[in-house]
């Protein structure tokens, strides 16, 4: 809570609270009571003026006064304080300071090498030429930093490159001629794993050995379906199948490419 604003806000009550007395003083001067009613008014009057000055009084302003001025001088001990830190007080500190920045590895701009060059050309050259070599390592650094980068994306599309021609590979040729998004699209659905007969293996896997086993694609009219059929006897064996694989097996089929191709 805030005392000084309080106690200030309360004396602008009292001395408005005097002021409202004045016309009842008037009329206690016009009707003649100048006895016991005029001198409780001016009494009371009295009184609020007083607690009014006492409230509004200008303490809290020399209390504000002397604040202020102690905070100046600490902003000025804690600007000298800098100065000296930062060798600003003297231009031999100032190189010095510099300097040991500079070995530290420390950068340094052009407005430095200006505000240095007034007073001591040659220091300024020396710490022209510093700045040009952190520069010129700097570029360097990029470029080797740059070049890191552009090898990197070549392995990147090497790899990617092998690994697409591997895939494509993996379709025995069918996939040679196939638009890139729908060669995509067939890996991805050849490349799903299942159980067949107990054994987990890929759609691409299972249709290469079942056209290796003497199994041929058909589309089944009545069914709607897709299979893999291999007549056996008086049997009747098939997988159902996925378009994709059809398209697939009827390639090799017609390419006359069994299990060990």
């Amino acid at each position: 809570m805030n005392k000084k604003m309080i106690g200030k806000l309360v004396g602008v009550l009292f001395f408005l609270e005097a002021l409202f007395m004045l016309p009842a003083i008037a009329v206690c001067f016009v009707y003649g009571e100048t006895g016991a009613p005029l001198r409780g008014f001016l009494w009371t009057v009295a009184l609020l003026l007083a607690l009014s000055m006492a409230g509004c009084g200008n303490k809290a302003e020399k209390e504000q006064a002397r604040f202020d001025a102690f905070m100046d001088e600490q902003f000025v001990q804690a600007l000298e304080q800098d100065y000296t830190a930062n060798g600003l007080d003297s231009p031999e500190h100032f190189i010095e300071t510099t300097d040991r920045q500079a070995a530290d590895g420390g950068f340094i701009g052009n407005t430095l090498i200006e505000f240095v060059k007034g007073w001591s050309p040659k220091k300024a050259e020396e710490y022209a030429a510093i700045r040009q070599s952190r520069l010129d390592e700097l570029e360097n650094r990029r470029a080797l930093e740059a070049a890191k980068r552009l090898e990197e994306r070549k392995k990147q599309e090497e790899r990617t490159k092998q690994e697409k021609e591997e895939r494509k590979a993996s379709l025995l040729g069918w996939g040679d001629s196939l638009p890139e998004l729908q060669l995509n699209r067939a890996l991805a659905v050849l490349s799903k794993q299942y159980r067949y007969d107990g054994t987990v293996k890929t759609r691409r896997r299972h249709v290469i050995d079942c056209v290796g086993e003497g199994y041929r694609p058909e589309y089944w009219e009545s069914r709607k379906e897709y299979r893999l059929v291999r007549h056996e006897d008086s049997a009747l064996i098939s997988y159902p199948i996925t378009k994709t694989e059809y398209a697939f097996a009827l390639y090799l089929c017609n390419e006359r490419i069994s299990q060990n191709a």
